[in-house]
């Protein structure tokens, strides 16, 4: 479900997606976000990248295109800089691939600047889900990757793990 929240930033709110756990991917209660529009005009791979990496997050790879394997990073959270002007950010443990590939759809990875490292886990097989959850939610809130400081992500963000955490011990 997406969910517009309102912030003292002026620049728009990302649109928020939760997604439930599954037996195979924890997910995560963090929400996916996604900035619609955002990059700096014109966009070029340089510009998505000095804006990005301006807020603390570091380019990982080449500019891919369509990416179809499932998979989830559960030690890092994940930055896609889309060259058609939006920006999505998967929180550590979120499951993502494409699944089409329209036009000419291509897009830049970045990780935060300080955890450049990270492991793929592919959902294959059972997890022990409180071990990968602990696991996803101890990797620490990055800086929004579009308005750096003064963006919706460090919000919305701390919001939802205070729900969780609330939840969490109220069914302890």
């Amino acid at each position: 479900m997406a969910d517009q929240s309102e912030s003292n930033s002026s620049m728009a709110p990302p649109e928020c997606y939760y997604l439930a756990p599954t037996k195979h991917v924890p997910n995560s209660p963090l929400p996916l976000l996604v900035y619609r529009d955002v990059l700096p005009k014109p966009i070029t791979a340089e510009s998505c990248q000095e804006m990005v990496e301006g807020h603390g997050w570091t380019r990982q790879s080449k500019i891919w295109g369509a990416y179809y394997y499932r998979h989830f990073h559960p030690n890092n959270h994940e930055c896609y800089a889309v060259l058609s002007g939006d920006v999505i950010i998967h929180p550590a443990g979120v499951s993502h691939a494409n699944v089409s590939e329209e036009g000419d759809y291509k897009y830049m990875p970045f990780n935060p600047s300080e955890k450049t490292t990270w492991r793929t886990e592919l959902g294959r097989k059972p997890m022990d889900f409180d071990a990968m959850i602990a696991e996803t939610l101890a990797v620490p809130i990055p800086c929004d990757p579009v308005a750096g400081h003064n963006g919706h992500l460090q919000r919305l963000w701390s919001e939802a793990l205070d729900q969780f955490q609330a939840s969490a011990s109220q069914s302890a």
